[in-house]
């Protein structure tokens, strides 16, 4: 029991004495760093430089100047992008304009022909009842100067009755033509019916 005690005791001035050293050498650096004799530093410090081989140097040079040189590329191509995209914008522009043009001449050019359509449809008309009321024989000698296609259209357009006596007339006088006119009309006849059927 007294040993144990004993060894109770020294073990307590060990830390004790422990405990001092530690507090003395504590206070002894902290004295010393506010004193500026002991310094703690991490990295580099202000003005310092870090020592660097010209190899790596040059190495480092020679990359900023690729990213450099690849920049300016990047840049350029950037440009002539916009470039095309401005062009092709211009293009597309002009395309529009002349589809709207192309478009408003269509809409001309039908309108005309329509009208043109209605003009010479009347004018066809307005001939048949003319030669409608002449007598055949005098018809026949007007029809002998017109084109085939002319006499079939005006033929084409008076009533039945009238036609085939004038047509009488032009094969008493020729034949062939007679027949040519009936071959026209004929055509024109099927032309119409098909257009009819496809409708």
């Amino acid at each position: 029991m007294k040993l144990s005690n004993k060894r109770g005791g020294i073990l307590t001035v060990i830390i004790i004495l422990l405990w001092l050293m530690l507090f003395f050498v504590i206070m002894v650096a902290f004295f010393s760093y506010k004193a500026g004799y002991l310094r703690f530093e991490i990295g580099l410090q202000e003005g310092e430089e870090k020592i660097v081989d010209s190899n790596t140097v040059a190495r480092l040079e020679k990359k900023e100047e690729l990213l450099n040189g690849r920049e300016e590329k990047l840049k350029e191509r950037e440009k002539q992008f916009q470039n095309i995209i401005t062009q092709i914008n211009i293009e597309k522009q002009k395309i529009e304009k002349e589809q709207k043009e192309v478009s408003a001449d269509l809409q001309k050019i039908s309108s005309y022909f329509e009208q043109f359509s209605e003009d010479k449809e009347k004018s066809y008309k307005d001939l048949a009842r003319v030669y409608e009321a002449m007598k055949p024989t005098q018809v026949a000698v007007i029809f002998s100067e017109l084109e085939i296609q002319t006499v079939g259209e005006l033929l084409r357009r008076m009533k039945k009755r009238a036609s085939a006596k004038i047509l009488g007339e032009i094969g008493s006088q020729n034949a062939n033509r007679a027949a040519e006119i009936s071959r026209y009309i004929q055509g024109e006849d099927k032309k119409e019916a098909f257009m009819k059927a496809v409708q």
